[in-house]
């Protein structure tokens, strides 16, 4: 597990620190939750379900049932089984921008599950919009990292083989 230790802290601080800048922080602070998000949410909701009928009624209630399945039906039990503190809690010259986010555990993202849930949803239902849902889910994810509120690697946590 040092291997995977190191290649972890190393990705972070790569993202977090080395790539990191005062130009970029106000871009990965917005992408990673703002005011505007469940409004604008709502609207083009609204939007779709008018122009796509039953379709797009359908895009909806499945992009929704997604959304919720990916934050608090696998994202939330995984971070509950991992304990993965927040990386400020455990390692040294952490960057934070935006605070060190809610809570104590920090893998997996919701915000990055759930991102990758809609982006599925929207590919399955039209492709041609899911070349913005792909990038705009892994941007959503990057932020996660470049904010300090997740470590990139989930799949290792030192005594996770105990559980």
């Amino acid at each position: 597990m040092p291997f995977l230790q190191h290649l972890d802290h190393w990705l972070f601080h790569l993202i977090n620190r080395d790539l990191a800048g005062p130009g970029w922080d106000p871009f990965m602070t917005w992408l990673s939750g703002n005011k505007a998000f469940y409004p604008l949410l709502l609207i083009l909701a609204s939007v779709v379900v008018k122009k796509g009928r039953s379709r797009g009624a359908a895009f909806v209630m499945v992009a929704v049932l997604a959304a919720l399945v990916a934050g608090d039906g696998v994202a939330a039990p995984l971070k509950e089984f991992w304990q993965r503190p927040r990386p400020a809690m455990t390692l040294p010259d952490v960057r934070l921008v935006a605070g060190n986010g809610h809570g104590l555990t920090a893998m997996p993202s919701g915000h990055a599950t759930t991102w990758g849930a809609l982006a599925i949803v929207v590919w399955l239902f039209c492709r041609r919009a899911g070349w913005l849902g792909i990038p705009m889910a892994l941007l959503v994810g990057y932020s996660r990292i470049y904010l300090a509120f997740i470590i990139p690697l989930m799949w290792w946590r030192d005594g996770c083989l105990e559980h």
